[in-house]
């Protein structure tokens, strides 16, 4: 019997004989305890693989309502792993009485980034929380995981006892350097929760539990984007709510999520494997159609993944019978990791979630500069990038944000800058009425490679966007053009560097441009004469 299911209101006529009067007591009984361990997993890897967690509709509703409701994240996909939903059930079965949840799980929530509202409602909703912390998350290199899985594990007491005065979170941490056995014997050894010398937990006002280093100070400096713009999804650039930010609007990067399938360093090639999908992925909808269109469209389609890569998105346009059709115009060009352009089918059917990319560069013509950053939770470690083409949601970081200096209309027309008026105004007012928006574009991403910033707010950056503080003095953007314009300087480096001959022509500009992004002086002449109009571009801040 599936515990959850209590919580859907089946009808006890679903559940075999045997079983209907003890589901019926359960359902009707008073529980004062809860305890279990639950399973753990957000998401199955590959839609291909057709294994989702389960759904429960009243369960899964009110996680939405409380954890994903309270959390400040961006990405809340984590919130869906099983145990998240067996802790509110947990919490919900108790009936608002007093009583205790004791469940062995995942220890992701300790310091996940999309926990902080699961973290605030459980200290909220219980007057006592204990955790023993047991480790071993492998992807962290812990070693002596007690169930020899990936992820860490841990035991948490939460306990409601409402007449009581005092409330508190404790914590320990069992030493890294245990092996399973010693795990288990040190629970062995302890036998109940007052043998253990407990750490008080102190949470911020973000509801941040374990090292936390947030600098306050942060907050004061101007926000390079606001939440709001993504919630809102809307491209209406007199909203008012955007105008407290440098940048109006920003998306991940491109997610493929097949990207086998849809990238390539030749067009032929790529050309070839597109239709090939296309060519499978019609062929199934045909089948499904002449069927009758069965529900369960998981099991119905092929899931072999040498013929096609699925994803809920492209089963979202199956059942709405969307036929795919090759263009031969959505091939474009994408920055794939750094310094690695590839050829991107860049389609609606193909592209799992394209983001705001569509706006970015609606056109293979439409020019644009793009600075790239880590998203909301990143674990890799802080990093930035400039771009003008498509980039790919892992580019570098984990899950870039990508803030444009353009957008414009589906059809490539109204082309406008993403810089607000709000922000050239600061800027202005601090510097010189000089100041542009691409002047505002080169500081940020300056700034964003401050050796001292990246330092000093490195907590910061991990769980919010980063804020922009305005220096006395402005910072350069050699690096920015170096990073753009990477194709047409390697060359000359490269040539540089092993000290090859090389022809004259394009040299002359190559080594301007390569001079520039490393600081030096370049001068004009003729052979350059005719990069002035990108000057505005490559000329940098005073010091």
């Amino acid at each position: 019997m599936d515990t959850l299911e209590l919580a859907e209101g089946q009808q006890l006529s679903l559940f075999v004989e045997e079983n209907t009067e003890r589901v019926k007591k359960e359902k009707d009984a008073q529980i004062m305890v809860v305890i279990g361990n639950p399973p753990y997993n957000a998401w199955q890897k590959r839609e291909n693989d057709n294994n989702k967690n389960r759904k429960y509709s009243v369960v899964d509703d009110r996680v939405r309502n409380t954890y994903v409701k309270y959390s400040k994240a961006t990405n809340k996909s984590a919130l869906s792993d099983m145990y998240v939903k067996f802790f509110r059930w947990a919490t919900d079965r108790l009936h608002q009485q007093n009583g205790i949840i004791a469940l062995v799980s995942n220890n992701s929530f300790l310091e996940g980034f999309a926990f902080d509202g699961f973290r605030q409602l459980l200290s909220e909703e219980f007057t006592s929380i204990y955790h023993i912390d047991l480790g071993g998350n492998a992807r962290e290199q812990e070693r002596g995981n007690v169930f020899d899985i990936m992820v860490g594990v841990g035991i948490t007491f939460a306990i409601r006892e409402k007449n009581s005065n005092h409330r508190g979170i404790y914590y320990y941490r069992v030493s890294d350097s245990f092996k399973k056995e010693e795990k288990l014997s040190f629970l062995r050894q302890k036998e109940h929760i007052t043998n253990i010398d407990w750490l008080e937990i102190h949470p911020d006002e973000e509801n941040n539990w374990l090292n936390v280093r947030l600098q306050s100070d942060m907050a004061k400096f101007l926000l390079m984007g606001s939440k709001e713009i993504k919630a809102a999804r809307s491209l209406d650039l007199s909203s008012s709510n955007i105008s407290q930010a440098i940048f109006k609007f920003f998306s991940p990067g491109v997610q493929t999520n097949r990207d086998a399938w849809v990238y390539d360093f030749d067009i032929k090639n790529l050309s070839s494997k597109v239709q090939k999908m296309l060519g499978i992925y019609n062929a199934e909808l045909d089948r499904w159609i002449r069927a009758g269109m069965p529900k369960d469209i998981d099991s119905f389609v092929v899931d072999d993944e040498s013929k096609i890569k699925w994803s809920s998105r492209l089963k979202e346009h199956f059942a709405k019978r969307t036929e795919g059709k090759f263009h031969a115009g959505a091939i474009r060009e994408a920055l794939y990791r750094p310094f690695v352009r590839k050829y991107i089918y860049f389609d609606n059917l193909m592209i799992h979630r394209p983001g705001l990319s569509p706006v970015y560069f609606p056109t293979p013509r439409s020019e644009n500069q793009i600075i790239c950053i880590p998203g909301i939770g990143d674990r890799k470690g802080f990093g930035c990038f400039v771009t003008s083409v498509l980039p790919d949601l892992e580019l570098a970081m984990e899950k870039i944000q990508c803030f444009p200096f353009y957008v414009y209309l589906k059809d490539g027309s109204n082309r406008s800058e993403n810089i607000t008026d709000w922000a050239l105004s600061q800027f202005q007012t601090k510097y010189s009425p000089e100041v542009t928006k691409w002047d505002i574009f080169h500081y940020v991403y300056a700034m964003l490679h401050h050796p001292q910033y990246r330092e000093r707010y490195v907590e910061n950056l991990k769980r919010d966007l980063p804020h922009i503080p305005l220096l006395h003095n402005g910072g350069g953007v050699a690096i920015c053009f170096l990073r753009k314009n990477w194709q047409a300087t390697y060359g000359y480096a490269h040539q540089l560097r092993t000290g090859r001959r090389i022809q004259t022509g394009m040299v002359r500009e190559r080594r301007r441009a390569f001079l520039l992004a490393c600081g030096e002086d370049a001068p004009i002449n003729r052979q350059t004469r005719r990069s002035r109009q990108r000057e505005p571009e490559i000329r940098a801040f005073a010091a």
